[in-house]
């Protein structure tokens, strides 16, 4: 009985990891930007009210705004 375990287990582990790279892949750049872009912006909130604004604005760019500048930057370097 163990030894058929054995066999399942080590059938399921590529398996597995299959469907863990499928997941990650499934996150969009835009998605992942935006979620780093959300804790940038809590972080924010924790600054004294002086500094909270500045770091508001320096985080403001939508994920179209940062890969439009991304495209400038990339054609200029050309």
């Amino acid at each position: 009985m163990t030894s058929s375990l054995d066999c399942l287990a080590r059938l399921l582990q590529p398996a597995v990891f299959i469907l863990l790279i499928a997941a990650v892949a499934a996150c969009s750049n835009k998605q992942l930007y935006e979620a780093s872009h959300q804790n940038r912006l809590q972080e924010c909130e924790k600054l004294v009210a002086s500094q909270r604004q500045s770091c508001r604005e320096e985080y403001s760019e939508s994920y179209d705004e940062y890969r439009r500048r991304l495209e400038v930057e990339k054609q200029s370097q050309k």
